[in-house]
């Protein structure tokens, strides 16, 4: 009897281990193991905070570095205004400066015109009955070796031997000068060197100041000024002499 019972037993269990609902109840976990996990949590959270820290610094220098560079754009702004401000007061000083010359200079143009047109006046040119009649022809020659000497024949004959005074020729340091070269070309014409004056200057003062002594030099009624390289029209002079 105690064999069979035994033996029931142990058919039982068997049965019992064999069973696909039974399982084995896992055991708990170790003191050591919850310690591993409580650190690494730790850990984990430490870095999170580090990461976070960090992130925070970069954005204030971030931000520091904007605000920085917008002063910076800020004082330059106002130091490049501060120079254009300058600039402009410079300028509007210079350009009142040169106002004032040009209006000085105006005025004492004007005054020297007057002074002059009341020498003329004085000294009762021409016929004496208000008429003007002579011309002095005025060429301001800078190295026209070229056209000069066509320019004074051409003048010579337009126009008539009482109503042309003079043609005076300004070489205004033309190099060679202008005088040799006219009388090496007049040899074979030599009417018209009586009619014609040079003012030779050493120095080049361009075009006006070769007007401007051209005039000094003049003693004929009226002065007329033309290019070193022209031809006049026929019966030019007439004008002058009705209209001045």
């Amino acid at each position: 009897l105690i064999i069979i019972v035994l033996y029931i037993g142990i058919l039982y269990t068997s049965h019992k281990l064999a069973s696909p609902h039974s399982h084995v109840q896992p055991s708990p976990p170790t003191t050591n193991s919850r310690r591993e996990q409580l650190l690494l949590m730790l850990g984990q959270h430490r870095e999170e905070e580090s990461r976070k820290i960090k992130e925070k610094d970069v954005e204030k220098i971030i931000v520091q570095k904007e605000k920085h560079k917008h002063d910076l754009n800020k004082k330059e702004k106002n130091l490049r205004m501060k120079r254009n401000k300058k600039a402009s007061q410079m300028k509007h000083v210079a350009s009142t400066q040169i106002m004032d010359e040009v209006k000085q200079k105006k005025e004492k143009n004007t005054s020297n015109s007057k002074n002059i047109i009341t020498a003329y006046n004085n000294n009762n040119i021409g016929r004496g009955d208000g008429h003007l009649t002579t011309l002095s022809i005025i060429l301001p020659c800078g190295f026209e070796h070229e056209y000069f000497y066509p320019t004074i024949r051409s003048i010579y004959e337009a126009t008539p031997s009482h109503v042309l005074h003079e043609i005076v020729v300004v070489d205004d340091a033309s190099m060679p000068p202008l005088r040799p070269i006219f009388d090496k070309k007049n040899h074979t014409y030599g009417d018209i060197a009586n009619k014609v004056k040079f003012v030779r200057l050493d120095d080049a003062v361009g075009l006006i100041g070769a007007k401007h002594q051209g005039a000094l030099a003049s003693s004929g009624d009226i002065l007329v000024f033309f290019d070193c390289h022209v031809k006049p029209a026929e019966n030019y002079w007439e004008s002058y002499l009705d209209q001045i």
